[in-house]
């Protein structure tokens, strides 16, 4: 198509124009009216940038998807895992691969950011489609060339922690019961000899409470 467009400019440029068929000059072509000044030109790139001049890039799904603003665009399924641009100028969304066209989509801007409707797809038959042959013959209106994604769920705030201060435990060696040296005399230390465990014997039974016997 393109090399038609060209060949048709081309010869559009050279034949005899039905608006200079009046002139004296013998000049009834764009060519010979205009006799080699032409504006300047700009290379193709450059126009796109000027045209398109927003771009972003992206990578194709396994399945042929891009991700873009909340809504998945399909481009080509046989250039998965692929980086692609995305560019925009007004209401024309286009996607292309090294300079090739992919895709085309009309979408209506909510605002600036957000894409309130996608509509007109447009697929380009291009060298990168599979020589595989697909089970079932889908067009344009029967397979989903486009869909929104839903919107992203609000974050939950963690929960605010609570004010709590750790109150100091007790001193367990402060609250132990007063022991009085009596007491501490009246442990009984392991003997060291047999003379001193028959002393010790001796001093705890004088210091034995004496039983009450019954009557």
């Amino acid at each position: 198509m393109k090399k038609a467009h060209r060949k048709f400019i081309r010869d559009n440029n050279t034949q005899i124009h039905f608006a200079h068929r009046e002139r004296q000059d013998n000049r009834h072509s764009p060519q010979d009216v205009l006799r080699g000044v032409l504006a300047r030109t700009l290379p193709a790139p450059t126009l796109a940038r000027i045209f398109f001049a927003t771009e972003f890039t992206r990578h194709l799904d396994r399945s042929g998807y891009i991700r873009f603003r909340r809504w998945r665009f399909y481009a080509e399924a046989r250039l998965a895992k692929q980086e692609v641009e995305v560019s925009f100028y007004t209401s024309t969304l286009k996607i292309e691969y090294q300079e090739t066209e992919l895709a085309f989509y009309t979408v209506e801007w909510e605002d600036n950011k957000h894409i309130k409707e996608v509509k007109n797809p447009r697929l380009i038959e291009t060298g990168y489609r599979s020589p595989q042959l697909t089970l079932w013959t889908l067009g344009p209106d029967e397979w989903l060339l486009f869909l929104k994604l839903p919107d992203y769920a609000a974050r939950k705030k963690p929960p605010k922690k609570l004010d709590v201060i750790q109150l100091q435990l007790p001193d367990v060696a402060e609250h132990r019961p007063f022991e009085t040296d009596q007491a501490q005399s009246r442990k009984i230390r392991p003997p060291s000899s047999t003379r001193q465990f028959e002393e010790d014997c001796h001093w705890y039974r004088q210091r034995r409470p004496s039983s009450v016997r019954p009557g």
